[in-house]
């Protein structure tokens, strides 16, 4: 197989993961608007879209598993509707990933998704990778997190 048709892949399963779950779901406890000094923001790498990234219970927690909320927008602050978003990360220093398998699970309005399994296991700096496919093309966006006591 080759890499093209690996990846291609990759995206159709999340894609149809996204498309499968639908809205039947209850909407996550917690804080639907950003929560100061968590939320994380910024520009994907090539500068296609607009990331943001919060604790859906507005705490960082360690040692259980938690949701987070991502929101794309384009440059122009319009919400993106991507074909696929994916989520990765670890803690670079120790070179481990999650325990966990981080998934998007589902659309919770025009732009804005719902992440379930991540797990900070320890305190330390972790990170949260987005693989983002939408109109604009693919793009990715690291976003840094400190987790601690």
């Amino acid at each position: 197989m080759t890499a093209y048709r690996a990846i291609a892949l990759l995206l159709a399963c999340v894609c149809g993961t996204i498309l499968a779950c639908g809205d039947n779901q209850a909407t996550p406890a917690g804080p639907t608007s950003p929560t100061p000094g968590l939320e994380k923001s910024g520009e994907s790498r090539r500068g296609l879209y607009r990331v943001s990234l919060r604790p859906a219970e507005g705490e960082i927690p360690i040692g259980r598993i938690h949701d987070w909320i991502v929101s794309l927008e384009d440059l122009d602050g319009r919400p993106v509707e991507p074909t696929a978003l994916s989520v990765d990360g670890g803690m670079p220093q120790h070179g481990h990933g999650f325990v966990t398998a981080p998934r998007v699970t589902r659309k919770l309005a025009p732009g804005t998704f719902l992440v379930e399994g991540v797990k900070f296991h320890m305190a330390g700096t972790w990170t949260l990778n987005l693989g983002i496919s939408a109109a604009a093309g693919r793009d990715v966006m690291g976003l840094t997190v400190e987790v601690g006591p």
